[in-house]
């Protein structure tokens, strides 16, 4: 799974995630993103890890993921 697949899965869910919008609104950019090349286990749900290479608006920098099979968030 690359970057670019990843997000576009989660485009198709509807999610705002990666939606213009909200992206600004954080001040972040789909550049700051890396997609973690391992499965993480959160909740008893296999998902992706995208971390962000540098902290956005009011220093956020944690990581978001993503269920394998649905590609909705999961909230660890």
């Amino acid at each position: 799974m690359t970057k670019t697949e990843l997000i576009k899965r989660v485009r198709q869910t509807d999610s705002h995630y990666f939606d213009k919008k909200t992206m600004a609104f954080f001040g972040d950019t789909l550049r700051n993103y890396r997609i973690d090349t391992n499965i993480h286990n959160i909740n008893s749900v296999r998902c992706y890890k995208l971390k962000r290479l540098s902290p956005v608006n009011g220093g956020l920098v944690s990581p978001v993921f993503f269920n394998i099979d649905t590609f909705e968030q999961v909230d660890p």
